[in-house]
């Protein structure tokens, strides 16, 4: 893999030097066939180097996961309990039980935080308390059948019931945002923390 990403980098570098060499050319002699070239052969360098970094971002990515993830993982991943109490603040009620979780392995590539939990109205309301969260109560019909990318089997927010209370908060500069779907009686939640 590495000698894929040196070979596409390198074939990048020396396209892109062999327009701009070509490009000259076509200005000293007044040529414009030769300067269309020039262009082509740096459209061609910027799809090698599109490649490499492409190349080189996934395999960044799989070894990152791999060492954060991996049996002997510098890094142990969070539990779900951690990860509520990251996103939604210390529980303060016995009645919070997560069920499935997806952390994020690196912000900005994994872009959501996905949460699937059991709660109930007070640590609702503690939640609710903590910022300024937009609410609607909508059916669950209108909902897409995944709202988030992520293509789990467990985050299913229709599952709720026919009715369906939907909180949004977004930051201040709109980096980040949640959405809290809950049952009309606020015992089951999904949660979506993302990255923007």
């Amino acid at each position: 893999m590495m000698k894929e990403i040196f070979i596409f980098s390198m074939t990048a570098g020396v396209a892109f030097l062999a327009s701009i060499i070509i490009f000259l050319i076509g200005i000293s002699k007044k040529k414009r066939m030769i300067m269309l070239f020039s262009v082509g052969v740096f459209l061609l360098s910027a799809v090698f180097a599109i490649i490499a970094i492409s190349s080189f971002t996934k395999k960044t990515y799989k070894a990152v996961k791999d060492l954060r993830e991996g049996p002997d993982g510098l890094v142990k991943p969070r539990t779900g309990d951690q990860i509520y109490d990251a996103i939604l603040g210390k529980k303060e009620s016995d009645c919070v039980t997560v069920f499935n979780h997806k952390d994020q392995v690196i912000p900005l590539i994994d872009k959501a935080i996905l949460l699937h939990v059991n709660t109930c109205p007070e640590e609702m309301q503690r939640i609710l308390a903590r910022r300024y969260y937009e609410a609607d109560f909508i059916s669950s019909e209108s909902l897409t059948d995944k709202p988030t990318n992520d293509s789990l089997a467990w985050f299913n927010p229709k599952s709720l019931g026919d009715s369906i209370n939907v909180y949004l908060y977004i930051s201040p500069n709109s980096n980040n945002s949640q959405t809290i779907w809950t049952n009309r009686e606020e015992t089951e939640a999904f949660v979506s923390d993302v990255a923007h």
